[in-house]
């Protein structure tokens, strides 16, 4: 399917205009969402074998742009205040499944998407990727919606950046910025305390007491956070590459090493040696969906629109 939500409705005829969604179809569906997903719940508590089949779930995309925005939590507020407890019910009843090995998440809220917890599934999870797009993937500050992505514990997190912060690099390899405030975004993610498990009755999010080993064999990657571009391609300053056709986002990266011993240095001891920075470049394809950053970004970079003079806050990034 390539069409938008809006086109998979019914029309009176196949040319019709569709009626735009309202709050209140918007609000039957997250209701029929937690529905089902407190159905398989109790499937699964009642040890009933569901969907014996099924190895890899891909969560949202297509039409989710009421979830895929900055300041798209409002929009669960409205629903519902609580909507991180109460109504995020599906997506930790599939994780549950122990046949599921890959599973991906393409919006950043919504009734589709998992709480932006340390979680531990039922089952070990192979490969948890992350890639919402429109949306900062990491903030520190509650005006973009949840501070942090979900972790799945003891699974290969991927997480990819559609939003890279550019980093100019000067000649001797320093980055002239305050490194550490770079990476608070990323750091607050790891500094939650509790892990999270599916109550077996309500499906809603507790805080698990059981072993302290369930960090084992977790690996965080973190592609295209950071973008580092080297100073001697800029003129005067980040606002103009050397070739105004040329999207900054396109420059070969630089190093990110001091980014990540800076990083080591900053994690909580349960984390240290688990989490990864890495370039837009490195990113292999999403296992659950096929996703291709690299891909992506060749096929849209060539409409990014660049004026010399404009800020870097009027920038269309391409990817």
């Amino acid at each position: 399917m390539t069409v938008g939500w809006d086109e998979l409705k019914d029309k009176p005829v196949l040319d019709a205009i569709p009626a735009s969604l309202e709050l209140e179809s918007v609000m039957g569906e997250c209701q029929a969402l937690i529905q089902e997903g407190a159905r398989l719940r109790r499937f699964i508590t009642e040890g009933l074998t569901i969907l014996p089949a099924l190895r890899c779930v891909s969560m949202g995309g297509i039409g989710d742009q009421v979830f895929n925005q900055t300041g798209s939590i409002l929009v669960e507020r409205m629903y519902c205040p609580r909507f991180e407890i109460t109504s995020k019910i599906l997506p930790h009843a599939l994780i549950d499944l122990p046949t599921l090995h890959h599973y991906c998440q393409a919006v950043s809220d919504g009734p589709l998407a998992l709480p932006g917890n340390i979680i531990k599934a039922k089952a070990p999870l192979k490969i948890f990727t992350h890639h919402p797009r429109g949306v900062y993937s990491f903030s520190s500050c509650s005006h973009h919606g949840a501070v942090s992505p979900p972790i799945i514990l003891g699974a290969i997190n991927r997480y990819y950046t559609e939003k890279a912060v550019l980093i100019p690099y000067f000649a001797n390899g320093d980055p002239r910025i305050k490194v550490r405030s770079v990476l608070e975004p990323i750091l607050a993610m790891f500094n939650q305390q509790d892990v999270f498990v599916a109550d077996p009755t309500t499906g809603t999010p507790k805080v698990y007491d059981g072993d302290n080993n369930v960090f084992d064999g977790t690996i965080i990657e973190i592609y295209g956070y950071l973008r580092t571009l080297d100073r001697s391609k800029l003129i005067g300053s980040l606002r103009a590459p050397l070739n105004p056709k040329d999207n900054m986002h396109g420059m070969p990266p630089q190093t990110l090493a001091v980014f990540q011993v800076t990083l080591d240095l900053a994690l909580p001891q349960r984390w240290k040696g688990k989490v990864f920075l890495k370039n837009r470049e490195d990113a292999p394809p999403c296992s659950a969906c096929g996703l291709n950053p690299e891909k992506e970004f060749q096929a849209t970079k060539g409409s990014f629109k660049f004026s010399p003079q404009a800020g870097m806050g009027n920038h269309t990034h391409a990817h």
